[in-house]
């Protein structure tokens, strides 16, 4: 059997044409799976940023204020063993819970964490702007002239911080403002 040039010819471009067609199946499939696998990662990136604007937002949407801050002497008169801080809502802000909150409360003798024993005018929620609370803390070491840091730190991470000066003399039993 004698192959001729034309017919030789021929068949080497099918065996080019099928080997191309082949190349060109293989660079379409991984073409395909390259774009699966951006796909997913654009969408789990997308999930990733709505969450953390979700949390930003939150952090800095939702601000409490303090109105004010009493201080009451123990028997002695010689330091303070109670502080209730009234708080409310910065306007605009989401409603905040205030079950779980804890104190970071810092003096000149150092820093610790106060848990809140009482939350006085109403439920621990504070759902709109004219809502007021008062929490009240135990506290140690605060003497007469003293300063203080106090920061309310609830549980969805709302902070609030009062600046304490307590008065020079203090009546035993008596209230004064911080």
């Amino acid at each position: 059997m004698l192959v001729t040039a034309a017919e030789n010819d021929r068949d080497r471009r099918g065996q080019v044409g099928v080997g191309t067609l082949i190349l060109f199946v293989a660079m379409v499939l991984v073409a395909a799976l390259a774009a699966g696998v951006l796909f997913q990662a654009a969408e789990e990136l997308r999930t990733q940023a709505e969450a953390t604007g979700e949390d930003s937002t939150a952090l800095v949407a939702n601000d409490l204020t303090v109105y004010s801050t009493i201080g009451t002497a123990d028997d002695d008169g010689e330091t303070i063993e109670r502080i209730e801080m009234t708080i409310g809502l910065v306007s605009g802000s989401d409603s905040v819970n205030l079950s779980g909150s804890v104190v970071d409360y810092s003096t000149r003798s150092g820093q610790t964490y106060l848990e809140i024993e009482e939350v006085t005018d109403g439920g621990p929620v504070l759902e709109s702007d004219d809502d007021r609370r008062t929490v009240v803390v135990d506290v140690e070491d605060l003497e007469a002239g003293d300063e203080a840091s106090v920061t309310l730190i609830t549980g969805d991470r709302t902070r609030t911080t009062a600046d304490l000066e307590v008065p020079y003399e203090l009546e035993a039993g008596a209230s004064v403002p911080l």
